[in-house]
């Protein structure tokens, strides 16, 4: 198990309860964690907090979730962070655009439990730790 003192998650999306639970559960398991109501805002957050991993929705209103997921993977500041796209979308096309763009995994909302989303978070950040 990695260890989530002072590891810093960041949560995209325009759903404040998801956003807020989703934080809250993170800061529970010893994470520092903040939140962004949309894609400019979570930018500026990635580039300012530099977080250790971004969990991003692709549905937001403005810049989408797969625009901004371009724009982190191509800035110097922030291409190495690892981002998992967690979003009610599932389709093929988009969780195969999301990993071809540099996404670390695609977790369906539906799908997975806010512990499940913290192994894979846990796992991304051994191997940089690792690495």
């Amino acid at each position: 198990m990695v260890g989530t003192k002072g590891k810093k998650v960041l949560i995209v999306d325009d759903e404040p309860v998801l956003r807020t639970v989703a934080m809250t559960y993170f800061q529970q398991s010893g994470y520092e964690a903040k939140g962004a109501p949309d894609a400019a805002a979570g930018l500026e957050l990635a580039e300012s907090w530099r977080p250790d991993v971004i969990l991003l929705d692709i549905i937001m209103p403005g810049i989408n979730g797969l625009e901004l997921l371009h724009t982190l993977k191509t800035d110097p500041l922030t291409k190495n962070i690892p981002v998992f796209i967690f979003s009610n979308l599932d389709s093929e096309d988009e969780i195969a655009q999301a990993l071809d763009m540099g996404a670390a995994g695609y977790l369906t909302k539906a799908n997975y439990s806010l512990e499940d989303v913290q192994k894979k978070v846990e796992e991304v950040l051994q191997k940089k730790d690792m690495g």
